[in-house]
């Protein structure tokens, strides 16, 4: 019985002594890269979605990541040391 005790009064108090939950990121990579979540507190990130239904170029891909592209998007950009313009 006093096992069920002790048991139950550990289980009791880890809410106590648990890390409160907050945005995390990641320092910078060779490439300078860093990343962070959109939970709060800082350092959150905020974002403004753009719904992009019904505009843009039909690409035909329904759900196979195996089909499409390369998609030109009509400018270059470096991504860990390679330059693309197409995706």
């Amino acid at each position: 019985m006093s096992a069920i005790v002790a048991i139950s009064m550990l289980l009791a108090l880890l809410p106590a002594v648990a890390d409160d939950a907050g945005a995390d990121e990641g320092g910078a990579c060779s490439f300078g890269y860093t990343w962070t979540d959109s939970l709060l507190p800082a350092p959150a990130v905020g974002y403004n979605w753009i719904e992009i239904n019904g505009t843009g170029t039909n690409t035909r891909v329904t759900g196979d990541d195996s089909y499409g592209g390369p998609y030109p998007i009509g400018f270059d950009f470096s991504f860990f040391g390679n330059t693309y313009n197409d995706f």
